[in-house]
């Protein structure tokens, strides 16, 4: 059942793609402005997907020894408290079968001043939690045939997979403009040799400096 996921998600990403390059197709609209940046006009006027990864990979990223990309990806400069948090590959061809932690928290989500002092999160809020090597499948949300939600793949030339988003004024309450620097690490889950079980794969922190001002 695993596989026929994996292979029904591939088929209904390809509709999609379909669907969009048809539709600019028959609007007779360039790609650039109908279509993703990951979908361009080939030589002979086709559509197909744009190779050029420097497109994907254009907000602040940090990449480890094993080929593994984090992306924090700023979508709208106007907007510096909010952002897409991606994660690639630069040598992995896999169709699935890495998974976010149940929970949605991260290994390290921390903001700090420009005097080193941590900014708390918003009471009752938790961007951070302890997670462990492995993981039963047990306590990974599911579908109705039992197979687990929200399966990523890589591809080497593809663009990344949306692992979060993150409004910073829906997590901190920022009081003084100041130049911050944040930090993040996230961890997915996949499956290893232990049965019944995902074991974590550790990705790449990336910190950068991010200037805000205080919450609205």
């Amino acid at each position: 059942m695993y596989k026929h996921r994996i292979l029904l998600e591939k088929l209904i990403f390809c509709l999609n793609i379909c669907l969009i390059c048809a539709e600019a197709a028959g609007e007779g609209i360039r790609a650039s402005r109908m279509a993703p940046d990951w979908i361009v006009r080939g030589t002979n006027g086709d559509f197909q997907f744009n190779t050029n990864t420097a497109v994907f990979w254009r907000g602040a990223w940090k990449e480890d020894t094993n080929g593994w990309r984090v992306q924090l990806n700023f979508w709208d400069p106007k907007i510096p408290s909010q952002f897409a948090v991606e994660v690639g590959s630069t040598v992995r061809n896999e169709g699935g079968g890495y998974f976010s932690s149940p929970t949605g928290k991260f290994s390290k989500f921390e903001l700090v001043d420009s005097h080193g002092i941590m900014v708390p999160c918003k009471k009752g809020l938790s961007m951070e939690k302890e997670l462990p090597p492995k993981m039963p499948l047990r306590v990974f949300p599911k579908w109705p045939d039992g197979e687990i939600k929200g399966t990523f793949g890589f591809r080497s030339n593809s663009p990344p997979s949306l692992v979060a988003k993150c409004l910073l004024n829906d997590i901190y309450a920022i009081k003084n403009e100041d130049d911050y620097t944040l930090t993040v690490c996230p961890v997915l889950y996949r499956y290893g040799t232990n049965e019944g079980y995902l074991e974590r794969l550790d990705l790449p922190c990336v910190t950068i400096k991010i200037h805000l001002k205080p919450s609205e």
